[in-house]
């Protein structure tokens, strides 16, 4: 018996390495002196319908936090292509493993909003390894059981008038409960910079959450700290999964 509790803590303590390996060397990618953090979102995402009517229709106080980057990637790479590895580096990488292991063993349903109760869910995702580095999931699919997928803009780079003012490339993507005391959504976002020929990019990750049933903080300031270093790591992994 010792012997099998020996190899079985062996296996265990292998596997665990080679997952902190693996986590380092994604986020090694990333540099994060190269990622500007703000206590804010932008402006656009504060007062969209995804921020507003659907997760926080009462107006609630929020808490907002962002984190953008700047890379260069060739201008043939669309916009929705660089979400779309962003999504799978965000929800399919090793970082948010842990949390998607433990949704995927409770098969529970934890996202529901009044705004949404008519609209069917097109598609449910259980795993990374269902989502597609090159296009992005239906507008409404649910992932993980804790996600949906609220709106959508994907631009097309190519088209006589595209500007660099023009609004970014973005996906929302909400969780929580507008019943419930806690709610929120991810906005991942692409903004093109300089001309229609500069292979510029920006890339953001904002977030807003709220207390949509009580005017009053959504979670403790502990929490806020720990949520902070948690986006950061998913964010420096999305990115990576970008340039990669």
């Amino acid at each position: 018996m010792s012997r099998i509790f020996a190899k079985s803590a062996a296996v265990a303590a292998t596997a665990a390495g080679a997952y902190i390996s693996l986590t380092w060397y994604k986020l090694s990618l990333v540099d994060t002196r190269t990622i500007a953090s703000r206590t804010a979102g932008p402006g656009l995402f504060r007062i969209s319908r995804s921020t507003t009517s659907i997760i926080n229709p009462q107006g609630n106080q929020t808490l907002e936090s962002s984190r953008s980057i700047t890379i260069n990637v060739p201008r043939s790479v669309s916009d929705e292509v660089l979400l779309a590895k962003f999504v799978k580096g965000f929800f399919g990488g090793y970082v948010f493993a842990p949390e998607a292991t433990i949704l995927w063993v409770l098969r529970a349903n934890f996202v529901r909003f009044s705004e949404l109760a008519k609209i069917d869910v097109p598609c449910r995702i259980w795993s990374g390894s269902e989502l597609s580095g090159e296009t992005l999931p239906p507008l409404h699919t649910v992932l993980f059981g804790t996600f949906q997928i609220v709106d959508r803009k994907i631009h097309d780079q190519y088209r006589e008038n595209y500007e660099s003012s023009a609004t970014p490339s973005y996906i929302d993507i909400a969780f929580g409960s507008d019943r419930s005391r806690f709610s929120g959504v991810h906005r991942f976002s692409i903004s093109r910079d300089g001309t229609k020929d500069d292979d510029t990019i920006r890339i953001e990750f904002s977030d807003v959450v709220c207390n949509p049933s009580e005017n009053r903080a959504p979670v403790p300031e502990l929490m806020v700290a720990f949520h902070n270093k948690y986006a950061m790591l998913l964010f420096r992994e999305a990115i990576s999964n970008v340039i990669e």
